[in-house]
């Protein structure tokens, strides 16, 4: 998926670079993988019960449509310290290989949610100190009581010459997404710069007893940008 591009210009600002731009390159992956997950063991808490009740206040009624990169945060519900480390903190995501962990450097939020007759669907956001908003997504089985699924389904930001903007388009009953991912990457060499361009929508589906990723469509562009003599 990726073009050939020209390495030249210190390896020093291509390894940091890489670093940033390897968390989107994870979630591009996992819209490849079009075949169930098999049931999480995620766990959050045996003994307490879910706050479901508690999540339904401090979040958004799930819309169909949301530009990550316009959303305002300051209208969000901060998660705090302790409700965080008590039901999200290490719990494991499915699609790529990480566990949520907390951050001191930080901040989280509640997202939207989504109610129906055997799921609860909710998601939150993290605000890193790189410059990104990445989106956790859960499904909640209320038969089993737990979370069975938690999802790494959005980055919005940029930072180092890596841009993505993410827009997220929801079916009327709220598990379906159709992902848009938008990314760019810069590269410097002597001359000029190359800049990669990619594109990719993701159907997701969030099902019982796990969460289905069909790529559906891609657009890969690399273009040289030369500099003014």
């Amino acid at each position: 998926m990726t073009p050939t591009v020209d390495m030249s210009g210190s390896q020093n600002v291509v390894k940091t670079k890489a670093v940033i731009f390897t968390l989107t390159i994870l979630i591009l992956i996992s819209c490849t993988n079009r075949q169930e997950k098999t049931e999480s063991s995620t766990s959050t808490n045996e003994v307490d019960t879910f706050p479901i009740d508690f999540i339904r206040q401090v979040s958004l009624d799930r819309k169909y449509h949301y530009n990550i990169d316009s959303l305002d945060l300051s209208k969000l519900k901060t998660i705090d310290t302790t409700f965080f480390k008590k039901w999200f903190d290490n719990v494991s995501i499915n699609n790529v290989d990480f566990k949520i962990q907390f951050d001191n450097y930080s901040r989280y939020y509640f997202f939207d949610f989504k109610d129906l007759d055997k799921k609860f669907l909710f998601s939150i956001i993290h605000n890193d100190e790189v410059g990104y908003n990445n989106l956790f997504h859960f499904t909640f089985d209320k038969t089993k009581n737990k979370i069975i699924q938690a999802d790494y389904v959005s980055q919005t930001g940029g930072d180092g010459g890596h841009g993505n903007v993410d827009i997220l388009n929801y079916n009327k009953t709220g598990d379906m997404l159709y992902l848009t991912s938008i990314s760019t990457f810069d590269e410097d060499f002597d001359k000029g710069y190359t800049r990669q361009f990619d594109s990719t929508i993701c159907k997701i589906e969030f099902n019982l007893p796990a969460t289905k990723y069909i790529k559906t469509d891609s657009l890969s562009r690399l273009d040289t940008i030369w500099s003014k003599k």
